[in-house]
């Protein structure tokens, strides 16, 4: 039996005043997940633990069943999720196109980019620095979700053997440069290499066309590059060995592609999912239908309403959960009940903050074997009296699999 996740990123919510206190999931016209509830079996899900605020990347690297000491951090997750290529022992960096004068002093840490970004990173990818090769990557244009981390963002990896994070940035009132922390030769390699990319950057970006065209309009010049939080790409157990299944992922935001990635997970590339508020849905659940032929399992996650939550728009939230319930009728239709299914947020947004809350988010999971319970509406609510109690986000996929008759075994 195969199986799917589905991940309707912040959806989950606190009660909201112009609803009469009740949460956008409560409040939205959602026959399909409401039927899926009813014949399923519900719950709530504190992502980590209860009461505990998570971040993005690490809520979805929990619910994929992985443990928190496992995490790899933010920097290669970024790398992964932009496209990058990753081993373990690469060294991983975040990136900001800046701009300086011809003397090499900052005039600002970020170029305000609204285009350019994929080009500019693409004239300095596949540099190699005493054996080491370096790749750059970015963002093709302005997305919602390069509007997240910064429209100047890149992400920067050094492929090669001996390489070390032990090392930090230190400015001295123009371009940061790196230097070892504990002295190590690694470090001090690394350091030396990082040191030689950023001004070789800085050349390479002086004569861009792109850096051409924004002086001409008067606009900062994206002519340098500011590198931060190093991080090696750990040893993580392949999702595919962990569980005995081929798993793939079809998403359009970058920290769950790049989740999924790290953990062996392929990804299904899908025209017009964005990440965004204009994601193609429909897409997607075509994205899904034809994943589930070559895999066991597949993860679908939607970002549309966490947008809405996290710019305070009630409205725009409560729309982006009817659309795509809507479409996930389109998705059961094709699929039928020989498919087991499972429904959640990777976390609560509260619309009235438009912060992240430690609050549980309900859960749901659908199957031919499942013993139904009398939940009859998915919302935040109407699950606390659900038969699965509450969980944790790494309880997820073991229930997931138990249902699709792949239980994991703990044996003897």
């Amino acid at each position: 039996m195969n199986g799917v996740l589905i991940i309707l990123s912040g959806s989950s919510d606190r009660p909201v005043t112009k609803l009469d206190n009740r949460t956008p999931l409560q409040y939205a016209y959602k026959r399909n997940l409401n039927d899926l509830a009813n014949k399923g079996i519900n719950g709530l899900m504190y992502p980590i633990h209860a009461g505990v605020k998570p971040g993005e990347a690490i809520s979805a690297f929990s619910i994929l069943g992985y443990d928190l000491q496992d995490y790899p951090g933010l920097s290669p997750i970024v790398n992964a999720g932009l496209g990058s290529r990753l081993n373990p022992g690469d060294l991983t960096l975040q990136g900001t196109f800046a701009s300086v004068d011809d003397e090499g002093r900052m005039i600002s840490p970020d170029a305000g980019l609204e285009e350019g970004g994929k080009v500019l990173a693409l004239n300095l990818d596949g540099m190699n620095i005493n054996g080491v090769h370096i790749s750059v990557n970015s963002f093709d244009e302005v997305t919602s979700a390069a509007k997240s981390i910064g429209t100047s963002e890149c992400g920067v990896v050094l492929h090669g053997k001996g390489l070390s994070n032990q090392i930090k940035a230190i400015a001295n009132g123009g371009m940061p440069h790196f230097k070892s922390i504990n002295g190590s030769e690694e470090a001090k390699t690394t350091a030396q290499i990082l040191n030689e990319f950023i001004e070789n950057a800085t050349k390479t970006l002086k004569d861009s066309d792109i850096n051409r065209r924004r002086k001409l309009r008067r606009k900062l010049p994206a002519n340098a590059l500011i590198l931060r939080d190093p991080m090696m790409v750990p040893e993580i157990e392949n999702f595919n060995e962990k569980y005995k299944v081929k798993g793939a992922c079809v998403a359009g935001h970058y920290l769950v592609k790049g989740v999924s990635r790290l953990c062996g997970m392929d990804v299904i590339d899908v025209e017009g999912a964005t990440g965004g508020k204009n994601t193609n849905l429909i897409a997607k659940m075509e994205g899904v239908i034809e994943g589930l032929i070559n895999y066991h399992f597949v993860l679908l996650s939607i970002k549309m309403p966490d947008i809405f939550g996290r710019e305070k728009d009630v409205q725009g939230k409560i729309d982006a959960i009817e659309r795509i319930d809507a479409a996930l009728g389109y998705l059961l239709q094709e699929v039928g009940e020989e498919t087991t299914i499972g429904v959640t947020s990777d976390y609560t947004r509260s619309t009235a903050t438009g912060s992240i809350t430690g609050d549980a988010s309900p859960i749901l999971f659908f199957s031919k074997n499942v013993r139904r319970d009398e939940v009859k509406e998915f919302d935040e609510l109407s699950c606390v009296n659900g038969h699965i109690g509450r969980i944790r986000g790494k309880d997820v996929m073991p229930i997931l699999l138990n249902l699709m008759d792949i239980p994991i075994e703990a044996k003897d």
